[in-house]
């Protein structure tokens, strides 16, 4: 699951943003200990609280900020993770290359230096007969077209690649549109 890595993190940061919402919102409480508390969300999250005072909190105008907060939040934790699954994925898709890139400089250095040898067949199968020799244009042809597939192996999984991460990009954008106003905070602090 996406979310398992970045949940921890989430769950805490909502955690402390409502008790101190708690606290401000609470009206047993000492104006004192309401203003200390409404100062450490104004200071943390200035984009949902900086406008707000304790009236405003009576008022309800916080519970909406809150909600909006946690929201962000949320939203935040899931583009990390799908960040995170993205660099996975990127790790992987890079070990693959690498690779491919191999297989096909060594098919072009086939390629430039061709080399008359022994097919050694299985001598197995109707067509196969076990081995036979091979010329040097026969294995320079052979090495073009290996080099050819490679290539082409190469763009297709960069396509596939492409669509099967297009999703994941989108629902980031998404995520990171959502906590817009959380991620600016985070930048100006």
């Amino acid at each position: 699951d996406l979310m398992k890595e970045e949940a921890g993190t989430a769950a805490k940061e909502i955690n402390n943003a409502k008790l101190l919402y708690k606290v401000a919102n609470d009206r047993k409480k000492s104006d004192e200990e309401r203003i200390t508390a409404l100062s450490k969300l104004q200071s943390m999250y200035p984009a949902y609280f900086g406008n707000l005072d304790l009236e405003a909190i009576k008022a309800g105008k916080g519970e909406v900020a809150y909600k909006n907060l946690t929201k962000a939040i949320i939203a935040s934790a899931k583009a990390r993770a799908a960040k995170n699954e993205l660099d996975k994925r990127a790790e992987a898709d890079l070990q693959e290359d690498l690779k491919l890139e191999s297989e096909i400089d060594q098919a072009l250095k086939d390629y430039k230096n061709p080399k008359a040898g022994v097919y050694q067949g299985t001598g197995f199968g109707e067509f196969d007969r076990g081995a036979r020799k091979y010329s040097k244009e026969e294995a320079k042809e052979n090495a073009k077209k290996r080099a050819y597939e490679k290539i082409q192996e190469k763009n297709r999984r960069i396509k596939e690649r492409e669509n099967r991460d297009k999703l994941l990009l989108n629902f980031i954008d998404n995520q990171d549109s959502i906590a817009a106003p959380l991620n600016n905070n985070d930048k100006g602090n």
